[in-house]
């Protein structure tokens, strides 16, 4: 419960208001477009590492990488469009990862907004609350934990965006439109 009150005190400093871990290159090819229906993935919880790993498996693909909690009413806000945005640009090789901060004992609550909005994500992760700090730390030390906070990575991994508040349907056109030309 002391894990959980501190991720949710970094936290929601955010709901009331900088990207994922820095990836290598890789020697991986690409990987197709997913189809806009594809259903998405059982949420999991991550550490450090394990966010690694899954941004690892995103390399080839530009990915947006969606931070928010149940719990934050900006987040819910903003979600429609991040599920429109996915179900928009993944059929042209984006990918979309999602990441609570809830509670991983929460996870009925974090599948419930996830069933509400039909989201399309190529990955959901459940911040581990022991691991909350050092994920903040290693996404962007400029990062105070805020929420929502959305990231753009172009296909090797590096971090073009960062956008601290809500985001649009306008503004993920903004990012990603060049990235796809």
């Amino acid at each position: 419960m002391l894990h959980q009150a501190a991720l949710g005190a970094l936290l929601l400093l955010a709901c009331s208001s900088h990207a994922v871990a820095p990836i290598e290159r890789g020697d991986e090819s690409p990987r197709p477009p997913l189809s806009a229906a594809a259903a998405p993935p059982e949420p999991r919880e991550v550490d450090v590492k394990a966010l690694h790993d899954v941004m690892r498996a995103q390399r080839g693909h530009p990915v947006v990488v969606n931070f928010w909690a149940s719990w934050c009413a900006p987040c819910i806000e903003e979600f429609p469009s991040v599920v429109k945005g996915a179900q928009k640009w993944r059929s042209r090789g984006v990918r979309f990862v999602s990441i609570s901060a809830d509670d991983p004992k929460d996870l009925p609550k974090v599948k419930k907004v996830l069933e509400k909005f039909g989201a399309p994500f190529d990955a959901v992760l459940i911040a581990n609350g022991k691991a909350g700090p050092a994920i903040i730390e290693d996404v962007d030390a400029d990062w105070s934990g805020a929420l929502p906070t959305t990231f753009l990575y172009d296909a090797n991994g590096k971090r073009l965006e960062r956008r601290v508040g809500v985001v649009d349907g306008a503004l993920l056109e903004k990012w990603l439109q060049p990235l796809l030309q």
